[in-house]
């Protein structure tokens, strides 16, 4: 036992000091793209993309790839060998060269190397760094840093004694040194490059031991905090000035040496009678009452409840307890000062809960109104609280994710619950992000959500914790620490750059230390922060466009040099590369991008990327463009650095906007031809008609007045030759309608034409045959019998020429509708 208390009093050591300087070295040479291992210099252009003279062409980086420049047989470039031995910033924004004897400008415009008269190489380049002569650069904190010939770091943070810095990367040796505009140290060497980052903490750092998990962190009423550890079965008192007290025993006694409590501690509060009650898992309750000055404690083991695993107690306004258990759902104790406490089970007591939903409660909370809101593993839990013992009559309502509605809970597996200022309830999640309740009565059987989550902003939509913190929320992943604004949705995020440490967060609710400062659960120990002092990076990295393929193919070395892209007609896609210049650590870097039509930026929807640096559009419809990109810093908090690209999609002939207007002119001249044409066909087959009817009224059919009067409008309606041989035709006809053995061929010979032209003029005349012309008058003269006289059926068949009388009725009733009998018939007056 006194072996194990030495080793966990040795573990207990804060590692983090603000007093101590860091810095991170990172080395490059040819297995990271540096297209030579011998740098010769190094300048940092306009953009802040870092350029590097080698011997074999010149080389930028961009914080995730080095690309070499050189000339090319017949690819314009004036340049007469690779060997670069220095280069600068030019007065213009371009980078110098010089190679042996003759000097060069490398235009960032078109990326080719020209020559140029009057050009002269100037200082804005690295400093030489001479075994005599070490190169000094003091940090923005400060902190006095020397570069030796021989690759030796030593810092100084009163100016005159230097410390030895022992880094996990040691440079074998420095030529040249260059400060970027971040405050990064870019060091030459003989086999490479090394860029020394220099980082300032915030916030410390305690470690407990390896997998030694904070679950909980409470402040009691004397001001000192309680932190409750997992693995160790551990719980540390600290006073207000942070000095540890000591260890909390299972006997209830609060020793100086490490002690181990009967169970692990997952949740404490303190009740307003001054009661102290941890929950346990799998210890179940545990009931603490003060019995000295606060160093000793009589500890009673609270039994009946439905589990043992206890995540949470709150005390309700009526000095109730509500427990929750990871397993047995809510239980509630009615008397908590009662040597044996009363156990109310949701089985029992809690007729409303339901049954097989929320059994693995994580949290409570009961707002200002009385009403408890519970996290559990598969959705919210809500009911209004009654006075009393009186529990069997309340309502439970428990709300999940809903497929089918985008404004219900974004994820059933809730994970805490908090209030803020203006009476707002948020819950955070597994995995959807934090969610706020929209509707004004919290416990309707529906309500309404808000969500925040990737596509806001978040770096996460795993969310451990959330707790509010002056008027914002604070929220709390897996490596990160995020403050939300949920009035705009504005969000900033604090990573592992941020704090200098590679820690994963607990699901401890962060608390506020008596001092001022918050704690954060780790799981290995706490982070403790001056919330004063965690503030957005004033540094904003540009962001530069790297590289662009258009369908598949390079298009532009120069696209950082481009405002307007403009793709040909048979151009429709194209993938972007670009880079937030921020050389601190580009692995933590994540981008967004819009893509607005026509310039409109009203309604700009950002995409979140991630960590991606690239972005591909697939068949842009022909128009205008404008791509937006913007970025975090390394410390993960957006910047306000959007960078736009117009893009021009030059459309096809036929999808311009002549060729929709000639089309459409086609499209309408066609309509026209149609229906003009429908109109004519109707007209003439109109004029047919009538000139049928005016020749079949010639004919001898009993309507002698008809006939009469017939005659001068057919006459004027044709020629004279097609009237002459219509009348033949009427006569030839008109004689013998009761002959069934007249042909074409023998109303020809009647018209005296032959059969071919008698076809073609009758069809063009009336639209009808000879022998169509012929039934038409049949069934003409068949209805002035069957109207006027009382012959029989088959005599007026024989009169109209049709040796069968059956086939004559199916002709007749095919031709009016009726049969001859139906005919007769009296008609209506």
């Amino acid at each position: 036992m006194k072996f194990l208390t030495a080793i966990m009093s040795f573990l207990f050591v804060v590692i983090c000091s603000v007093a101590t300087p860091r810095c991170r070295i990172q080395k490059y040479d040819e297995s990271d793209g540096l297209t030579q291992w011998h740098v010769t210099q190094m300048t940092q252009d306009r953009q802040g993309m870092m350029w590097f003279s080698t011997w074999n062409g010149l080389c930028r980086y961009d914080g995730y790839e080095f690309q070499g420049f050189k000339g090319h047989v017949g690819d314009g470039n004036e340049i007469a060998t690779d060997r670069i031995r220095t280069v600068w910033l030019n007065d213009d924004g371009n980078i110098g060269c010089r190679v042996d004897d003759d000097l060069y400008l490398f235009n960032l415009h078109t990326y080719r190397f020209e020559t140029r008269a009057g050009l002269k190489s100037n200082r804005n380049n690295a400093k030489f760094v001479k075994s005599g002569r070490p190169y000094r650069y003091k940090d923005k904190d400060g902190v006095l840093w020397t570069v030796y010939y021989d690759g030796k770091l030593t810092y100084s943070t009163d100016g005159t004694t230097e410390n030895p810095y022992e880094g996990s990367v040691k440079m074998e040796s420095a030529r040249f040194c260059f400060p970027d505009r971040q405050g990064n140290l870019w060091v030459t060497g003989v086999n490479g490059i090394y860029k020394i980052s220099f980082l300032h903490r915030y916030g410390n750092v305690e470690r407990f031991g390896q997998s030694t998990e904070v679950k909980a962190f409470f402040v009691d009423s004397h001001n000192r905090y309680w932190v409750a550890t997992k693995e160790d079965n551990a719980v540390r008192i600290f006073d207000s000035r942070n000095n540890l007290v000591g260890y909390l025993s299972a006997a209830g006694r609060i020793t100086k040496q490490y002690s181990r409590f009967s169970a692990p501690i997952y949740c404490i509060t303190q009740t307003k009678d001054g009661t102290i009650w941890m929950g346990s898992k799998p210890g179940g309750l545990y009931r603490l009452k003060s019995m000295s000055d606060g160093n000793q404690y009589k500890v009673d083991r609270i039994a009946g409840l439905s589990n043992s695993n206890v995540y949470d107690i709150v005390e309700d306004k009526w000095g109730r307890l509500w427990i929750a258990t990871l397993g047995g759902g809510i239980c509630c104790v009615g008397n908590p000062s009662a040597d044996s406490p009363r156990i109310l089970k949701p089985s029992a007591y809690l007729k409303g809960y339901p049954k097989r939903l929320a059994q693995k409660v994580r949290m409570i909370y009961i707002t200002k109104g009385n009403v408890l809101l519970a996290a559990t593993t598969d959705g919210l839990l809500i009911s209004r609280l009654k006075s009393g013992e009186d529990t069997k009559d309340m309502v439970f309502r428990c709300h999940t994710r809903e497929a089918g509605r985008k404004d219900a809970l974004s994820c059933s597996a809730t994970m805490n619950i908090v209030e803020d200022r203006k009476g707002r309830l948020f819950i955070s999640t597994e995995s959807g992000g934090i969610n706020m309740i929209a509707s004004k009565d919290i416990t309707g059987e529906r309500l309404s959500f808000r969500h925040f989550g990737k596509e806001d902003g978040l770096p996460t939509d795993v969310l451990l914790s959330v707790t509010s913190c002056g008027g914002k929320l604070l929220l709390v992943g897996n490596n990160s620490i995020m403050m939300l604004d949920p009035d705009n949705g504005s969000s900033t995020s604090f990573g592992k750059n941020y704090f200098l440490t590679d820690s994963r967060f607990s699901d401890a609710v962060p608390i506020r230390r008596p001092d001022g400062n918050w704690l954060f659960g780790l799981q290995d120990g706490m982070l403790d922060i001056n919330m004063r002092g965690l503030r957005k990076s004033t540094f904003v990295p540009n962001i530069a466009l790297t590289d662009v393929c258009v369908q598949g193919m390079r298009k532009e070395n120069a696209i950082n040099a481009l405002d307007t892209l403009v793709l040909s007609k048979d151009e429709r896609s194209l993938t972007l590369t670009f880079a937030a210049l921020d050389y601190t650590s580009d692995a933590d870097i994540r981008y967004m991008f819009a893509l607005v039509r026509d310039g409109d930026d009203n309604d700009v929807k950002w995409n979140n990327v991630g960590h991606d640096h690239s972005v591909t559009l697939l068949d842009l419809d022909p128009g205008t463009y404008t791509l937006m990109i913007k970025s975090t810093n390394a410390e993960g908090m957006w910047m306000d650095n959007v960078r736009r690209l117009t893009v021009i999609v030059t459309p096809k002939f036929m999808e311009t906007t002549l060729a929709h207007l000639l089309l459409t002119l086609l499209l309408a001249s066609v309509l026209g031809a149609i229906v003009y044409t429908y109109i004519y066909i109707k007209r003439i087959r109109r004029q047919q008609r009538e000139v049928l009817e005016a020749y079949l009224a010639l004919l001898n059919t009993g309507d002698e007045e008809k006939k009469t009067a017939s005659q001068p409008e057919v006459q004027t309606r044709l020629s004279e030759e097609d009237d002459a041989l219509m009348r033949r035709v009427s006569a030839f006809v008109e004689k013998n309608l009761s002959n069934a053995d007249i042909g074409v061929g023998d109303i020809a010979a009647a018209a005296a034409v032959s059969r071919s032209v008698l076809q073609r003029k009758m069809k063009q005349i009336m639209g009808i045959t000879p022998l169509d012309f012929l039934k038409e008058a049949r069934m003409k003269h068949a209805c002035y019998l069957l109207e006027s006289t009382s012959m029989p059926v088959s005599e007026v068949a024989y009169a109209c020429g049709y040796s069968d009388p059956k086939y004559f009725s199916r002709s007749f009733k095919t031709s009016t509708g009726k049969s001859p009998s139906e005919w007769r018939e009296p008609k209506p007056l």
